[in-house]
């Protein structure tokens, strides 16, 4: 006959689906998000490139007679290419899909690490220890969230000189 589950057994479990399974499936749905969001960019900006070499190869051929019209049109899609590869970029698509795909796969380490079954729960300091355990990487990804960000070189605000402390009159 199997035993009843202890209170603190009862609270591993509860920590490991509502707070490990939940942070490590909002994770995933971001680094797909994320790689999707890739995809789409760096596929939209193949296909106006393979439109622009069309285009430009028709102005070459002077094809109907429109050379210039061609030659207009082959630069203006080779534009947009490149603001779709600029908008990649200044996003950050892949850098922020790895970020996330890191952060799932420190969050499926601790899932595989853990014994959730027979370790915790046996006595309150050991439901801490894991709970905890499980807090440090997630305050981890954090800490590494913010290094990334603060690397980025995001601008502080710069102060202005002419500023004063005195309220408008």
């Amino acid at each position: 006959m199997a035993s009843e589950p202890t209170g603190m057994e009862n609270l591993a479990a509860l920590y490991r689906s509502h707070r490990l399974l939940t942070q490590k499936d909002w994770y995933e749905a971001r680094y797909q998000e994320f790689r999707k969001a890739r995809n789409q960019a760096r596929l939209g900006a193949a296909s106006v490139l393979v439109l622009a070499s069309g285009a430009a190869a028709c102005s070459s051929a002077d094809l109907g007679g429109g050379r210039q019209w061609w030659a207009v049109a082959a630069a203006t899609l080779g534009a947009i290419a490149t603001a779709l590869t600029g908008y990649e970029a200044t996003y950050g698509f892949d850098r922020l899909s790895r970020n996330y795909e890191q952060a799932v796969g420190a969050m499926a380490h601790l899932e595989l690490t853990i014994d959730f079954d027979s370790a915790p729960g046996r006595t309150p300091s050991d439901a801490a220890k894991v709970i905890g355990r499980i807090e440090d990487e997630l305050l981890r990804e954090v800490d590494a969230w913010a290094t990334q960000t603060s690397a980025a070189g995001v601008p502080e605000e710069e102060e202005d000189s002419t500023a004063t402390d005195e309220p408008p009159p």
